[in-house]
Parts: structure tokens; C-alpha cells; sequence
């Protein structure tokens, strides 16, 4: 399985699960944290299987910076 996730990618998919589990924690829709598990499950191994079927691939995207 190739990795198709990538850093800045990978920060954004945390920071979501982050989102979710505070709004859960805060304001009681407990399952609001559930939404989080494949999102962190999907950063942890790198690979995501709906960008595999989209054809997308973020792990060997070009770095921007100088």
C-alpha cells in the first residue's frame, strides 16, 4: 500500500480530528467524536482509500518553499 497523504495534509486531517473531538467533549454530540477515528486512522498509516480511488496523491507533492 503507497502512502498518498502528505505533511500538510496529514496536519490538516489532525487538526479536523481535533475539531470533532472538542466539539464532542464540549458541546455532547458524543457521536461527533466518532468521525474522528477514521481520520486519524487514515493520517496514521498515510494512506487514504478515497484519494486512491479519486487518483489523487499528496505524498509527492512538490515542496513550495525555498
Amino acid at each position: 500500500m503507497k502512502k498518498n497523504i502528505g505533511g500538510i495534509d496529514g496536519f490538516f486531517r489532525m487538526l479536523l480530528a481535533v475539531v470533532f473531538i472538542f466539539t464532542a467533549v464540549l458541546f455532547g454530540p458524543w457521536w461527533l467524536a466518532l468521525f474522528s477515528l477514521p481520520i486519524i486512522a487514515t493520517n496514521y498509516i498515510m494512506y487514504c482509500p478515497v484519494y486512491d480511488m479519486l487518483g489523487l496523491d499528496f505524498a509527492n507533492a512538490p515542496a513550495t518553499g525555498k
